[in-house]
Parts: structure tokens; C-alpha cells; sequence
């Protein structure tokens, strides 16, 4: 009777160390490849590295590059970095106004700006009387924020939404929360 018990207590302590092992193994492998990739960016979000950038031009006459997970890194959806600036932008828009009536004129170019450290997402087409400009959710550094343009074409009213949610590394616990920030327009 002795010995049962004794083969069952070592049964058991062979499998919880077979499961605790492998645990762990998993985890190791999925601590190594998140640190891998979150090298090449800090949290700051400054990036020392441009490896895979290519150059366009936007609609409004800025350039934008694209560079490798720098966007998406800081919680834009979008890996495009538009330099220039926001110079010809007539209204531009932070979270303090959210849930607040903004005030613009049939011609302005609305610039959205949702600062780095959220993970962002938002309209990706028109949006009534609002037409977008390319491309939606990209990162600016000078502004430290995620940036959606518009061009108001037309009168009346229009609201956008946006989703905020948190930006987590793989491999690490991560808060669960979505947060809807709709900015409202009215267009003279």
C-alpha cells in the first residue's frame, strides 16, 4: 500500500513538473520574440532605425515615409510618418474636445490628433460632408500623435469616432478596455 502511494506521488510530481516546464518554455519564447521586435523602437517612440522606409506624397502636398512598425510601435494604425507638419491644417482637433461641439467652415482641412501611446483606430473613408485624406492614422512626430485629416466639403453636421484602447507588448498582462471618443462637428 505504501509503495501505490508513493508511485502516485511521484506520478504526480512528474506531470506538475512536465507542465510547469513547459509553461515556462512557452513563455520564454514568446518573451524573446516580443523583446526582439520592441528593440528596434523605445517607448518613447523614438526609432533610431529606418530600415524598409520608402517615400510618397499626400493630397496635401506633405511627404509621408513609410518606416517599419514605427506607427503601429506608438498605436497608429498606420506605418506612414508624414513630415511638414500640420501648416495648412484650419481646425485641428486633441481628446480635450471630445464630446464637444467643433465649429468649422465648408473648405477647412480638420487634422484629428490622438497622442502616441494608445492604440488608435478610426475612420478609414468619408465620413458625410467630411472627405478624408490619405492615409488615415499616421504617425507624426513632431506632434506626437496619430493624425486623420479631413476636408469639409459641404454644410451641416457630421461626427467621427474614434476608439482608444491600450497598447501592450506580446508577452506581457495587458488591460481590457475600448474607449469611444466621438468629436462632433457643426459646418457653416
Amino acid at each position: 500500500m505504501h509503495a501505490t502511494k508513493g508511485i502516485r506521488r511521484y506520478w504526480l510530481l512528474s506531470m506538475c513538473s512536465l507542465v510547469l516546464t513547459t509553461l515556462l518554455v512557452a513563455c520564454g519564447s514568446a518573451t524573446s520574440t516580443s523583446s526582439s521586435s520592441s528593440s528596434s523602437s523605445g517607448s518613447n517612440g523614438s526609432s533610431s532605425s529606418n530600415q524598409g522606409s520608402s517615400a510618397s506624397s499626400t493630397n496635401s502636398g506633405t511627404s509621408s515615409t513609410t518606416v517599419t512598425s514605427y506607427g503601429t510601435a506608438n498605436g497608429c494604425p498606420s506605418n506612414a510618418v508624414v513630415t511638414g507638419g500640420s501648416g495648412n491644417a484650419s481646425v485641428i482637433v486633441k481628446p480635450t474636445q471630445m464630446n464637444q461641439t467643433i465649429s468649422a467652415h465648408n473648405g477647412d482641412i480638420i487634422e484629428i490628433q490622438l497622442p502616441f501611446g494608445h492604440k488608435w483606430t478610426g475612420p478609414t473613408t468619408s465620413q458625410g460632408i467630411l472627405q478624408i485624406q490619405g492615409p488615415a492614422g499616421y504617425a507624426s512626430k513632431s506632434a506626437n500623435a496619430c493624425v486623420w485629416r479631413f476636408v469639409v466639403k459641404g454644410t451641416g453636421t457630421a461626427q467621427l469616432v474614434f476608439h482608444s484602447q491600450a497598447l501592450c507588448q506580446a508577452g506581457q498582462v495587458c488591460p481590457m478596455y475600448i474607449t469611444a471618443m466621438p468629436f462632433d462637428f457643426n459646418v457653416k
